[in-house]
């Protein structure tokens, strides 16, 4: 989000209270379509983002850390098996804004961006070992123009951090004490870094996306590069089984992606269009390939298609005020051929993609009061957990 957005937004999200226990559903004059549920609702704002790790579900806020016992089994009566999070710990640490908070069930990255006043220019490193009570073990002083977003990479060894001057590459062998080992400063203004089950780290940014070899988290070797239309800036990306991804035979024409691996999810962020229709010309979610010949030095990335909420579908959507965060695709998380996406103030929509060539809507759910930054995906559960800075966590059920 553009500064001036984040610092408003900060005012009001200093030290959040412990959240409440989950509470029937009150839907709260939502729309929604007939195949989404609402299961449970945790009061817990100002979330902004989640990741699920194991049996645990770490989520970040202006207000600091909570950990949720997402596990089947062993947690309150009827709650797991419902996929409703427990609250098991939490840390208050005031924060702005580490809207894609990562962990790899030891240590866990929360950056404060420059866009708050205080704290600023900081990357904490919170040993998360004990799920109960999760304590700071180190902190850095980060440089400015950096610290949007922290990512681990190769397993926490290393985080990059994004911001307007590039990527920051930061040193965590020793947890107690980041240092900074390296810039990718040829980026420019980037916003955040997800590393696949390959081991390769897409980078968004201003222009497209850029995916890096990572086996040297410090020096590593651009592999794909994917410069894209954009009105703003793309958000983040993800690409579903990565791992099996493989090299075409020389005969094997055509950039659709026919095999595990080749396709490549992006959501793209602008929520900065000043006009008053439909949402139009806000972020879209865009499908693309991730396709190499036998011979070809790199791999080839194609778009191959766009999906706002400003083109015209059936669905409901709401007069976009002048220079409110409304109508922009955000973080998503994929379960099959399903995108569910947190579409700020247009709450949360399910994308269909077993079509990456024509993507199709497959439900929604927009609360009246709603401001949905990012989804993540329970697959024990089979439930979608929305975070949310004005209802909390919202737990949803897409039953076709």
């Amino acid at each position: 989000m553009r500064r001036w957005m984040m610092g408003l937004l900060a005012l009001i999200a200093v030290i959040g209270l412990l959240p409440a226990a989950a509470v029937p559903p009150a839907a709260g004059g939502a729309l929604a379509s007939k195949n989404v549920d609402l299961v449970a609702n945790i009061p817990d704002a100002p979330v902004i983002g989640g990741r699920i790790l194991g049996d645990y579900m770490y989520v970040t806020g202006w207000q600091g850390l909570r950990i949720y016992d997402i596990a089947t089994a062993g947690v309150v009566a009827g709650a797991a098996a419902a996929g409703i999070p427990v609250l098991v710990g939490a840390l208050e640490l005031p924060h702005f804004e580490n809207e894609d908070v990562d962990t790899n069930g030891e240590i866990l990255l929360i950056s404060a961006d420059f866009a708050f006043r205080y704290p600023r220019g900081l990357l904490y490193v919170i040993d998360v070992t004990n799920k109960n009570a999760p304590l700071v073990k180190g902190a850095m002083v980060i440089p400015k123009g950096y610290g949007h977003t922290a990512t681990c990479i190769n397993g926490c060894t290393h985080a990059w951090l994004t911001g307007d001057s590039g990527v920051l590459i930061v040193d965590l062998t020793d947890p107690a004490a980041p240092k900074e080992a390296g810039r990718l400063a040829s980026l420019g203004f980037t916003h955040d870094v997800e590393q696949d089950s390959a081991g390769i780290a897409w980078v968004t940014n201003e222009t497209g996306i850029w995916g890096y070899k990572t086996a040297d988290p410090v020096n590593p070797t651009l592999w794909a590069q994917g410069p894209m239309s954009t009105s703003f800036i793309f958000h983040n990306a993800l690409r579903p089984n990565a791992s099996e991804w493989k090299k075409r035979a020389l005969g094997d024409t055509g950039r659709d992606p026919k095999y595990p691996g080749e396709l490549l999810l992006i959501s793209e962020e602008d929520w900065m269009a000043l006009t008053n229709g439909l949402c139009a010309g806000d972020g879209d979610f865009v499908t693309a390939s991730v396709v190499q010949y036998a011979g070809e030095s790199e791999p080839v990335v194609t778009e191959l298609d766009r999906l706002s909420l400003g083109n015209g579908l059936d669905r409901p959507t709401e007069k976009k005020p002048y220079g409110v965060v409304s109508c922009s695709a955000h973080y998503f998380s994929v379960r099959g051929n399903v995108a569910a996406i947190g579409w700020y103030e247009q709450g949360t929509r399910f994308f269909d993609f077993s079509d990456p060539y024509d993507i199709q809507e497959a439900g929604y759910f927009m609360p009246a009061v709603t401001e949905v930054w990012a989804t993540t995906y329970n697959s024990g559960a089979d439930v979608f957990y929305t975070f949310d800075p004005a209802r909390g966590i919202d737990v949803l059920r897409l039953t076709a």
